[in-house]
């Protein structure tokens, strides 16, 4: 990528708009699936850049999961527990699936309509903590000249 001479943009947010609505800065750029997908609830569907999924177990394919846990010395563990209970209710997960463009955890509650069904990605075959160490990626990636 680096011999691409590639554009280096500090948010996702200003990654999608070279990317879409004729600003044609750029052909393709790197972002977390939900922002373009603000970008298409504001812009609607005339909005030019797309998610791109990649096939059979590419490390592109990789699938991002948040967790939520509460430590045993929590102050009040009754309360965080009622949260991540909450986090878990319908209404919580269809607010992530239809505002946030999540998937949601729950069966019933569908996810938005551009992202495919969450079983069809093939994701690679690596373990997750390998790559658990940011400071060593951010001295390879300017290593390499693909980060300032």
């Amino acid at each position: 990528m680096v011999v691409n001479e590639p554009r280096i943009y500090t948010k996702n947010t200003p990654t999608i708009a070279a990317t879409g609505a004729g600003a044609g800065e750029v052909e393709v750029g790197f972002v977390n699936h939900y922002y373009l997908h603000r970008f298409l609830a504001e812009e609607g569907e005339g909005f030019a850049a797309r998610n791109y999924f990649l096939p059979g177990g590419d490390p592109g394919s990789a699938v991002l999961v948040t967790g939520a846990a509460i430590l045993k010395t929590a102050d009040n563990s009754t309360q965080a527990e009622r949260f991540l209970e909450y986090l878990l209710s319908a209404d919580a997960q269809k607010y992530f699936a239809e505002e946030t463009y999540e998937y949601p955890l729950i069966d019933g509650v569908p996810h938005a309509e551009l992202l495919p069904e969450l079983v069809s990605p093939k994701t690679p075959d690596i373990d997750v903590s390998d790559l658990g160490d940011l400071a060593a990626t951010q001295d390879l990636l300017r290593e390499v000249g693909a980060s300032p």
